[in-house]
């Protein structure tokens, strides 16, 4: 598992057994946008950074500037693993000194998101740690091994829910057996 990858299930583990109540399912906008608060502070490598967040019908919005793509990307994944949160939008997040367009990093960060609001909240399925997703002009890449076919047709299937996703193209492998699977959004 690399670096990262240990990274974020040690940070899950640690806000989800450290703070229940954060992640409790809510379907409103003070609540969500309270746990998506949270969550971020909660991300040792966020816990500093100072972004505006606002959050209508689901969809949380991130305004400000961060240092890196890295942090970007990391708010993005934290905010969209959030229950109840619908949609990230990142129009007025921007990068110090960067005037390339976030999108295809945006789009991945939300992905891996769902990932893991699914892992942790859902009733399908999937192993999000064991998913490398990659983002094109819009077409989600997603690479792997996992334990079963439902588990690709799930990754397929939030991956394929996400904003702003134009495809998703699967090559995700059960015990080593290529499945391929490419969709259009």
């Amino acid at each position: 598992m690399s670096f990262k990858k240990t990274l974020i299930a040690l940070m899950v583990s640690t806000v989800v057994t450290s703070s229940p109540a954060l992640f409790a399912k809510s379907g409103h906008d003070t609540d969500i946008n309270s746990d998506v608060k949270n969550a971020i502070q909660q991300d040792q490598a966020l816990s500093n950074v100072k972004v505006d967040i606002t959050t209508k019908s689901g969809v949380v919005t991130l305004k400000g500037q961060v240092e890196s793509d890295t942090i970007a990307n990391e708010l993005v994944q934290d905010a969209q693993s959030v229950a109840g949160v619908r949609d990230v939008n990142t129009d007025g997040l921007t990068v110090k000194d960067s005037n390339q367009p976030m999108t295809d990093s945006y789009i991945t960060a939300k992905v891996k998101g769902a990932f893991l609001r699914e892992k942790l909240f859902g009733e399908k399925p999937i192993e999000p740690m064991s998913i490398s997703v990659e983002t094109n002009n819009g077409v989600v890449y997603l690479s792997g091994e996992v334990d079963n076919k439902k588990i690709i047709s799930n990754a397929v299937r939030i991956a394929k829910a996400v904003k702003g996703v134009k495809s998703v193209e699967s090559k995700l492998t059960v015990n080593g057996n290529t499945s391929t699977e490419h969709t259009t959004h």
